[in-house]
């Protein structure tokens, strides 16, 4: 019990420093590996569940309408190429 105070204890002085020196440097940019506050352990299983949402989604209307399918493979091809668009360009 001990143990498990003292390293929350530690931990919150980690994110107190961390918030103080941000706070004193707004105008710094962070390094987001450093960023206490970020949880970085899960970001893969996010990208993986949202593209077997996607997809579980297409199936599921590819079953029941085929045009809904083709609309749907339509905006998400179109999403992409925007997306590209927008990442290379830089608006």
């Amino acid at each position: 019990m001990n143990s498990l105070l003292i390293r929350s204890l530690s931990e919150i002085a980690q994110v107190r420093v961390f918030l103080v020196t941000t706070l004193e440097n707004p105008n710094k940019p962070s390094d987001l590996s450093d960023n206490l506050l970020v949880n970085q352990s899960w970001q893969a299983f996010i990208y993986i569940a949202a593209i077997v949402f996607v997809l579980s989604l297409i199936t599921i209307v590819g079953i029941v309408s085929k045009k809904a399918e083709h609309a749907i493979a339509v905006a998400l091809v179109a999403s992409l190429l925007m997306i590209g668009f927008f990442f290379l360009t830089g608006l």
